[in-house]
């Protein structure tokens, strides 16, 4: 499934945001987690962010259909890497989300970062997969990738406009 985030800001600031301890607990307080742990650095020629949540289930974003099978308390492990911006401003990154437990599910992404004419245009595009039996699989993966995922990234792209704005 393609996301897409139209920002009001320019992509070397969008870049530099997406790593940042800063804006990452920002982004998981508006998401309504508990940031477990937290880690950013470099590794080989990728800026890396990684973060472990644990959640209730009842909390915005997460699909009434995956409530069901979800256990009492969560852990969702984030990561999210990116190459350095290129002569053009652009920059391609990696999303992995991993939903911890039983059933657990797998969401994996290419993001790419580009200017637009009054910013920039963050796409991420994710495919998601569980470990529950077909067909409910298909349905339960369609809702995490559409809605689940959908929600956090549409999170992660209105406190970036939020904290590069204010």
């Amino acid at each position: 499934m393609e996301h897409v985030s139209n920002l009001s800001i320019p992509p070397a600031l969008t870049w530099g945001e997406l790593t940042s301890e800063p804006f990452l607990r920002a982004f998981a307080d508006e998401v309504g987690v508990t940031l477990e742990d937290l880690e950013v650095g470099q590794e080989q020629d990728r800026s890396v962010a990684r973060m472990g949540w644990s959640f209730d289930p009842d909390i915005p974003g997460v699909p009434e259909l995956a409530k069901r099978f979800l256990p009492a308390r969560v852990r969702l492990d984030w990561a999210q890497s990116w190459a350095a911006l290129d002569a053009d401003d652009s920059a391609a990154g990696r999303l992995d989300v991993v939903l911890q437990g039983r059933p657990g599910a797998t969401a994996v992404g290419e993001c790419a970062l580009a200017p637009a004419a009054d910013g920039s245009v963050l796409r991420t595009s994710t495919r998601t997969s569980t470990e529950l039996p077909f067909p409910l699989a298909g349905r339960i993966e369609s809702l995490i990738d559409s809605e689940l995922i959908g929600w956090i990234v549409t999170v992660q792209a209105r406190v970036l406009v939020r904290r590069t704005t204010a």
